[in-house]
């Protein structure tokens, strides 16, 4: 082999397996604000099959460190974290879990999970803050085994974390070629790299709502012309 990875020859829609009978799992991205750790955490996303990863805020990214694998996961923005939570429920019927250490946080070691998982990820200096910790329905945190340290870099922890559900949900192993994992055939490009595609969907509504509050504030300026005409 001559140390570039092989391409399996039929193509594939994503990076991500479909798995019918694993439950999927969803990375929520909100406060990481380093572009390293965000390409980190997409490279390793992309490694542990996670399903989809959402963004609140921002609906850009750093693909420095990707290595051209965020071209291989599905991604959607929401301006505002409550949807971003409410597409995970609803649509996913996901259990949001903060990575973070709280009082009553559940060690990673016990896998603790039930079924289809959004992890929620801090911010590299504070963690979650009390909005994100707020959205979630429990926490999850990792054991250590050293007293060197009193936290992981948030892309590390994210690493253990996926790898703790990727064998909880039993997720198939990728197929390997020597010393290294096949790739799939790159996908057709659906947006500019580093940004999340629009929704359409997600732009009729906005549309719909600015027309909505405009229309709003219309009837509210009529009335109070008829009033001051009075």
């Amino acid at each position: 082999m001559d140390g570039s990875a092989a391409v399996i020859e039929e193509p594939m829609e994503s990076g991500v397996q479909e798995y019918k009978h694993n439950p999927p799992c969803f990375v929520l991205l909100h406060s990481v604000a380093k572009r390293h750790n965000g390409s980190a955490i997409i490279r390793t996303a992309v490694a542990m099959g996670v399903h989809e990863i959402v963004m609140a805020g921002s609906d850009k990214f750093s693909t420095f460190g990707c290595q051209g694998s965020d071209v291989f996961m599905k991604f959607k923005h929401f301006q505002k974290l409550e949807d971003a939570v409410s597409y995970l429920k609803h649509e996913h019927h996901c259990d949001i879990v903060g990575v973070e250490i709280t009082d009553d946080a559940k060690s990673l070691r016990s896998a603790p999970f039930k079924g289809p998982t959004a992890f929620v990820l801090g911010n590299e200096g504070h963690g979650l803050d009390e909005k994100e910790l707020a959205i979630c329905d429990w926490c999850v945190y990792i054991p250590h085994h050293g007293v060197g340290t009193a936290s992981l870099n948030v892309a590390n922890a994210t690493a253990i974390i996926l790898y703790g559900f990727a064998q909880w949900a039993q997720y198939a192993e990728a197929p390997r070629e020597g010393y290294k994992y096949v790739v799939g055939q790159r996908p057709q490009k659906r947006a500019p790299r580093g940004r999340v595609a629009a929704d359409p969907g997600a732009i009729a509504a906005e549309r719909a709502r600015k027309r909505e509050s405009a229309q709003a504030e219309d009837d509210g300026n009529d009335a109070f012309a008829l009033f001051d005409g009075d």
